[in-house]
């Protein structure tokens, strides 16, 4: 899913001066940057552009031959939510002089992406999709970590019963983001022993349960739930092993949980095989 840029929610349609600025920035021309870089100085000195979006301050900026600007009121990015890539090309296009070479853009983005020890990087490094997917998975685990932390306070303080729903809500989240800590450092130590798998089994089999009556108002809501769900089916599946016990355990969770109906066809069909497997091997 493509993360969103500065540059998403600026109308564009009819601002003939803009297209104007956009024009002779395209062309590479040193003045209009210049005549930018200086327009953006006064509006900084008078406060003025305080009264203006940070969208289209953003832009303005990129169009200043700048990735970054320090506005009266907030820090702009131009490369806020570009890859590493687009980030590149931004400095090719915008960044660099229209005399430089891929080896100077390069050198340019280099100190951009904080990989010249001496500068600070303020845009995405170039890091291949099975690294980027790891960092992005760091990331989800600090934020996971954090909000456990804080659910637990909640919780420990006994102020859950002053919040209505808990139990419906915040109790769920907290229990989801328990286990998933729980096979996380399972995972880590790479020694998950059979009474921490069995600890586990009630507490999955609950959760079950408690996924499906969580409200929905969006559907990014709906397909977080999903989300947790999957991982839930997941490591529940780990949990039971296999057999016609196990069989029968996960297809009566499958038809609770909140999944998508494509994940969960291709789950009852993996049950359905393992099932008439051991059949077979039975008879």
């Amino acid at each position: 899913m493509r993360q969103t840029t500065p540059f998403d929610r600026l109308p564009l349609a009819g601002d003939h001066h803009l297209a104007l600025l956009l024009a002779q920035a395209c062309m590479g021309q040193d003045t209009p940057r210049q005549i930018m870089t200086e327009q953006l100085a006064n509006w900084a000195e008078g406060g003025t552009d305080a009264l203006m979006s940070p969208t289209r301050l953003t832009l303005f900026t990129l169009l200043a031959g700048a990735a970054t600007h320090q506005a009266t009121h907030t820090s702009l990015n131009t490369c806020t939510g570009l890859d590493w890539r687009r980030a590149l090309a931004l400095h090719l296009w915008y960044v660099c002089p229209a005399t430089a070479t891929l080896a100077e853009a390069l050198e340019e983005y280099d100190k951009a992406a904080g990989l010249d020890k001496n500068s600070t990087g303020y845009c995405n490094p170039p890091l291949p999709p099975y690294l980027a997917t790891h960092a992005l998975r760091n990331n989800m685990r600090e934020d996971h970590e954090y909000l456990l932390g804080y659910l637990d306070q909640i919780r420990a303080g006994e102020q859950h019963k002053q919040v209505a729903g808990w139990a419906a809500g915040g109790g769920v989240y907290s229990d989801y983001l328990e286990v998933n800590a729980l096979v996380s450092d399972m995972t880590t130590s790479q020694h998950p022993t059979p009474a921490l798998l069995e600890q586990l089994r009630p507490r999955l089999l609950t959760l079950c349960s408690r996924l499906n009556n969580l409200q929905c108002r969006t559907a990014l809501h709906r397909l977080c739930v999903s989300e947790m769900s999957k991982k839930v089916v997941g490591v529940l599946r780990a949990v039971v092993g296999e057999g016609t016990d196990a069989t029968q355990v996960l297809s009566q969770q499958l038809s609770s949980l909140p999944l998508t109906h494509d994940y969960a066809l291709a789950e009852l069909n993996l049950i359905t095989n393992h099932y008439l497997t051991h059949l077979a091997a039975d008879t």
